[in-house]
């Protein structure tokens, strides 16, 4: 609607709804639901789309809201918003299921915490904000341990194997001495879940050979 009024565009309903068969939407219903869960952006593939007769240079894409779009914005509900920027807080960092609170910040939007995180001790009360997990079976969350092993073969390749039993996709594994005959072990991994992680986490502390399991801070990018 707001490209329609832009650009003088008389695009009907019937077209828009003939328009969005092209992309594969059989009705409106299916194109909003997807846009909303972030699995579709409103970019100048899905724009060249819906209005066919505009030359492509005509779309102004936002980038910020093509993001904000994203299914990160989708991930929680936030007490009283309904438009505002999400991001999780790398010194927790938060996965679907612990027990979240929001603050609100002056430039990044709001950011979300665990609620037992440190980092919220000494915090203005009135910028904290209530905040909900939403379902979204889509979305992983990197979550990062260090291990320390006994140095011997096959302790990497074990906690391999406990993150496949319980379906995780491995991002970053690498290997270093620590000490004589002990290794620290760090990896970088993807959960759907707290239950998940809390699930690999044992699975590590299981494996023989295995001294100390700790979650570490994932640096921003």
């Amino acid at each position: 609607r707001e490209y329609r009024k832009k650009h003088h565009l008389n695009l009907t309903e019937e077209d828009f709804k003939t328009h969005l068969t092209r992309l594969n939407y059989p009705d409106p219903d299916g194109f909003y639901k997807d846009i909303g869960a972030g699995k579709r952006l409103l970019d100048k593939k899905t724009l060249s789309g819906i209005f066919p007769d505009m030359e492509p240079q005509e779309f102004q894409i936002d980038k910020h809201q093509a993001k904000k779009s994203g299914q990160i914005y989708k991930l929680v509900n936030v007490e009283g918003y309904q438009d505002i920027d999400v991001s999780f807080a790398k010194c927790c960092n938060p996965i679907k299921g612990s027990d979240i609170t929001g603050y609100m910040t002056q430039k990044r939007g709001l950011v979300v915490h665990r609620s037992d995180c440190s980092s919220l001790k000494n915090v203005l009360p009135s910028r904290l904000k209530e905040v909900n997990w939403n379902e979204n079976e889509n979305y992983s969350y990197l979550v990062k341990y260090d291990l320390i092993v006994q140095d011997k073969p096959g302790l990497l390749s074990a906690i391999s194997t406990v993150t496949a039993d319980f379906e995780s996709n491995i991002r970053k594994a690498e290997s270093e001495s620590h000490g004589p005959n002990v290794s620290r072990i760090r990896i970088t991994f993807e959960v759907r879940d707290i239950n998940q992680l809390e699930k690999i986490y044992h699975g590590f502390q299981n494996i023989k050979g295995v001294y100390q399991v700790s979650r570490k801070r994932i640096s921003a990018k």
